[in-house]
Formats: C-alpha cells, structure tokens, sequence
C-alpha cells in the first residue's frame, strides 16, 4: 500500500470514532457528546473543563468539534464530512 493508502486507512478509523461521538450525526462533537464520550472513557469532567477542551481543539470558532479538528489531533489532515453523502 502506498502512502496515501494509509493515510486514508487511518482517516476512516478517525472517523469511525467521531461518528460514535457524534451521537446526533451533527457533524460536528459538542460539548454534550464530548462529556458522554469522556465520561465512556473513564474520565469525568466538568462543564468548565469540555468548554476548555473544545475552545482548545475548535479551529473554527464554533464552539463544537468539526471532523477536520479531530482528526487533526492525531496528525491527519481529513476532509470536512458531509452526513448526505
């Protein structure tokens, strides 16, 4: 497999764990899903605390994850998803 390959291997399973936390298939992880999703990891955490996560992780100003910024986190430069695809 090529480079390129690998790289989109790597981008589908990013994005099969975004899709479980991105519970309401939004497009993007929100505070909410994000607390569900840490709290499933063994880590709870505060209001305050995911406000901060997602300032820190959101590039776009949004207020919640987009898949492009998740993905980011692990290196990969993804593709925004369109759920209607």
């Amino acid at each position: 497999p090529t480079s390129l390959d690998k790289a989109k291997a790597i981008e589908r399973e990013i994005f099969t764990v975004f899709q479980e936390f991105d519970a309401d298939k939004s497009g993007s992880i929100d505070a909410d899903e994000l607390g569900k999703a840490m709290k499933k990891l063994g880590r709870d955490v505060s209001e305050e605390e995911l406000q901060i996560m997602i300032q820190q992780i959101d590039t776009g100003g949004t207020g919640e994850v987009s898949f492009v910024d998740f993905a980011a986190l692990f290196g990969i430069e993804a593709s925004p998803i369109d759920y209607t695809e």
